[in-house]
């Protein structure tokens, strides 16, 4: 399997359009705020910037205005553009009103604040507009944008949320200058609103994380401790942002000792399943579980690392990749693998792993995996659940299992549970 550089070069803008998102779902500055946000979902702001209906909206909005006799001949092409912005808005016709905006993208920024200036809105209507008017800017030239909007157009008070949509684009263009200017204007202050400290500190968090994942990009090796530490939001996108920049199998081997000696439980997993994400899709399942097994693991760490290179072929031939697993790996990880792998399997194709756990021998495979399925499906199908573990022949498991499958069920329906495993004469310890 060979590289496929186009998906990994999309990686980063996917993700800084989904922190985007983030920050876009937190606005709640107003009813035509939200009309907006929903109408630009539904059509892409740089087709509508660009296409031919929205001079039509323009037009019929500068007649209407004119009909109504609220712009009066002579005045300046500003003037009007500013009336008709208002009339929009006041009215809450938001085609409209994005419809005007392809005529402030043609403006230059010291025209764009002369334009506000004679809108003379106050409070939420004014940052709403702010924002709108200066957002046509951010993409093309976002650098330049957000300096103007930081020293004379009113600093973060007036863009807030363009922010996050500036520094995306300016990391895209140019990362070395927007990190020194974000660095710069953090350094001053300019980022501190004592009357949003909730909604900045939100921003400031997406706005940092897309920065560490640029410098992740640049130097993977360096970055390594930073991804293994990092929390749960970023640490899958940094941990495969840095494996995907490693070159050699000692830098690979430097990252997964660096993973199996930091954090536990699923953000371990997650951390796995980054790298194993790349290795597979890079170099194929073959050399992907040939690395794991070259880089002398701790034996529950390689069946957490094995596990997650399985699951990534598991549509396939699952039954294969367990197969593999069991010869493969030693005793010490081999039951904690194919746990993970049969959930894998089981969420995939629930009776399809149910077929296959059924025609295995009893003995240490089938129950382990019988342990797990029943736990897994314990929740929707209580009493199946119960046959499963009772299914399990060494007794130490079977109890352990019984006693999971009971405490969930006898969470949602104690009475259902106390009966079903009375019928089936096993004895509840609560």
């Amino acid at each position: 399997m060979g590289p496929r550089t186009g998906t990994a070069a999309t990686f980063l803008g996917v993700l800084l359009i989904a922190a985007c998102v983030i920050v876009w779902q937190q606005v709640r500055l107003g009813d035509l705020r939200s009309k907006v946000l929903t109408l630009r979902k539904e059509m892409a702001m740089d087709e509508l910037l660009h296409s031919n209906s929205s001079g039509l909206a323009l037009s019929g909005s500068s007649d209407a205005a004119r009909r109504e006799g609220t712009v009066h001949e002579g005045e300046s092409e500003q003037e009007l553009l500013a009336e008709e912005i208002r009339m929009a808005f006041e009215a809450e016709d938001e085609r409209t009103f994005l419809g005007l905006l392809p005529r402030v993208q043609k403006l230059d920024l010291a025209e764009i604040g002369a334009l506000l200036q004679k809108l003379d809105l106050e409070g939420d209507e004014e940052e709403e507009i702010r924002m709108l008017c200066y957002s046509t800017k951010l993409s093309e030239d976002p650098g330049r944008t957000l300096k103007h909007i930081f020293e004379d157009g009113g600093g973060l008070a007036s863009i807030k949320d363009g922010l996050v949509i500036g520094m995306m684009n300016w990391l895209r263009k140019d990362a070395d200058e927007a990190i020194a200017w974000y660095d710069s204007v953090e350094q001053k202050g300019l980022l501190d609103l004592p009357d949003a400290v909730e909604d900045v500190e939100e921003m400031k968090r997406i706005i940092e994380g897309m920065i560490r994942l640029e410098k992740a990009k640049r130097d993977p090796v360096g970055s390594i401790p930073l991804a293994v530490a990092s929390d749960r939001m970023e640490i899958y996108g940094l941990i495969r942002q840095v494996a995907l920049g490693l070159k050699t199998d000692g830098e690979r081997k430097q990252l997964l000792d660096a993973i199996a000696a930091g954090k536990r439980g699923e953000e371990k997993l997650m951390q796995y399943s980054a790298v194993a994400e790349v290795l597979v899709w890079r170099d194929g399942f073959d050399a992907a579980a040939a690395c794991a097994l070259s880089v002398e693991l701790p034996q529950q760490e390689l069946a957490l690392f094995i596990s997650e290179i399985a699951k990534r072929e598991m549509q396939e031939d699952p039954a294969g990749r367990i197969a593999w697993i069991l010869s493969t790996l030693p005793d010490g990880g081999r039951s904690r693998a194919l746990e993970e792998v049969v959930k894998a399997w089981a969420y995939q194709d629930h009776a399809a792993a149910a077929s296959w756990i059924n025609a295995q021998e009893k003995g240490l495979v089938r129950d382990t995996a019988a342990a797990r399925f029943a736990e897994l499906i314990a929740g929707k199908e209580p009493e199946s659940a119960t046959d499963w573990a009772l299914s399990i022949s060494d007794r130490e498991k079977r109890a352990a299992t019984l006693d999971r499958v009971f405490k969930k069920w006898n969470e949602g329906d104690s009475e259902a549970a106390k009966a079903y495993f009375a019928e089936k004469g096993i004895e509840v310890v609560e």
